[in-house]
C-alpha cells in the first residue's frame, strides 16, 4: 500500500510539473503576442495613412479623367484651401460628388504630441518638389503633394518600410536643405526647397516619411507629378 501511494505522489508530482510547463509557456507566448501586437498596430497606423492618400490621388484622377479639369482647377475645399479656379463641385476632391471622397480627419494615434506648431497634426496638400520626380524636379515644376505632420517616429519608420525605402528599423531620412512645410495648394507650380535626404533614399520616391532638422516627422504623397 505505501509503495502504491508512493507511486499516486510521484504521479501527482509530474501531472502538476507537467502543468505548471504548459502554464509558463502559455503566458511567456502572451507576452510575445503583446509585443507583436503593437507592431501590428503600427504596421495598421501606416498603411491606413498611405490607403487614404492613394484614395485622394484616385480622386484627382477622376477628375481629370473626366476630361473637364485640369490639375490647376483641383480644390481641396478645406481650412485655408480655396482654389478660385474651381468653381462648380465636380473639381473639388472632397466632395460628395461622383469624384471625390470623403474628408477624414488624422486619428490622434498616429501623432507626437502637440507642440504647438501651426502644422502639428494637419493635412497638407501643396507643391512641393520631391528630388527624382517629375521633369526636372525644381521649384518651378513641383509636385502636388499630401502630407501629414507630426508623425510618430515608429509610425514614419513602418511607412518607409512598407514602401521599401528602408528596412530593419532604419530612422528615417532627414532632409538637409531646411525644407519647409508649405501653404495649402490653391492653383499654380510655385514651391519651395527640393526634398533631398543626406541618403538619396528618398530621390524618386513618391511616398515616405521624412525627418525635418527640427525633430518632426512627415509622410508625403506625391497626387501629381509635374
Amino acid at each position: 500500500m505505501n509503495h502504491k501511494s508512493q507511486g499516486n505522489v510521484l504521479f501527482l508530482i509530474l501531472i502538476a510539473v507537467a502543468l505548471f510547463a504548459a502554464l509558463s509557456y502559455a503566458v511567456t507566448q502572451s507576452t510575445r503576442g503583446g509585443g507583436n501586437a503593437g507592431d501590428e498596430k503600427t504596421g495598421i497606423h501606416a498603411a491606413q495613412i498611405i490607403q487614404y492618400a492613394g484614395s485622394i490621388a484616385t480622386a484627382i484622377q477622376r477628375i481629370q479623367v473626366s476630361g473637364r479639369y485640369t490639375i490647376n482647377e483641383v480644390d481641396f475645399q478645406t481650412p485655408g484651401s480655396n482654389n478660385t479656379n474651381c468653381t462648380v463641385d465636380d473639381c473639388r476632391v472632397f466632395n460628395s460628388n461622383r469624384y471625390g471622397v470623403p474628408y477624414v480627419p488624422p486619428k490622434i494615434e498616429w501623432l507626437t504630441p502637440d507642440n504647438g506648431d501651426a502644422y502639428w497634426g494637419e493635412y497638407r496638400a501643396a507643391n512641393f518638389p520631391v528630388d527624382g520626380v517629375g521633369i526636372t524636379g525644381g521649384a518651378g515644376d513641383s509636385e502636388l503633394a499630401w502630407r501629414l505632420a507630426a508623425v510618430k517616429e515608429d509610425i514614419c519608420i513602418a511607412i518607409n518600410e512598407k514602401l521599401g525605402v528602408t528596412s530593419g528599423g532604419v530612422s528615417p531620412p532627414v532632409a538637409v536643405n531646411g525644407i519647409n512645410l508649405f501653404s495649402w495648394y490653391v492653383g499654380g507650380t510655385v514651391g519651395g526647397n527640393i526634398l533631398v535626404d543626406a541618403g538619396g533614399l528618398l530621390s524618386g520616391q513618391q511616398t515616405g516619411c521624412y525627418a525635418t532638422s527640427g525633430g518632426l516627422y512627415v509622410f508625403y504623397h506625391v497626387l501629381f507629378a509635374r
